[in-house]
């Protein structure tokens, strides 16, 4: 069951801001805040300068529907490329790692203008640096209503479960 925010902004039943990191909580509750009434944010909406302290944490992804769902990095903050390895930014999801389960469930998350909060085991083999990662996924829409971005706050975790910071 979906908890309507606005009309447009839902949450999915995997999106419950109370047991994360306070990261993701503090990214949820700012895109919530800059969403116009009944909207979903745009880019133009994000002043990086708002979230300081989350910048290293951050990526944005263009999204493509056709030929097929893929996403490419249009930013990806200093920690994820410090985590895995790799330069992020420019590359496409798909060219990394094997995403094929993640597209299965973001797909319907992009159509229905909703947010996926989402915790794996290591997918880049390139680096032991982490032991699994969370990640909060926020639709952004130039027009109010069609995702055609996505914001991405990732975290790391060690062996212990303890966040990596930067």
């Amino acid at each position: 069951m979906n908890n309507a925010i606005s009309p447009v902004i839902q949450i999915g039943p995997e999106l419950q801001p109370e047991t994360w990191h306070e990261r993701h909580r503090a990214l949820f509750d700012y895109w919530r805040s800059i969403a116009p009434e009944g909207r979903l944010p745009a880019r133009a909406h994000f002043d990086p300068a708002a979230v300081p302290k989350l910048l290293p944490y951050l990526s944005l992804y263009d999204i493509e529907h056709t030929p097929r769902l893929r996403l490419r990095f249009r930013l990806a903050g200093t920690a994820l490329r410090q985590w895995t390895g790799l330069e992020l930014t420019g590359r496409y999801t798909d060219e990394i790692s094997d995403v094929s389960a993640l597209m299965e469930r973001l797909a319907p998350a992009i159509a229905a203008g909703e947010g996926l909060w989402r915790r794996w085991p290591r997918l880049v083999q390139v680096s032991d640096s982490y032991s699994f990662m969370e990640a909060l996924l926020l639709p952004l829409a130039d027009d109010g209503r069609h995702v055609d971005m996505l914001l991405g706050l990732y975290l790391a975790y060690d062996v212990n479960g303890q966040p990596l910071d930067m």
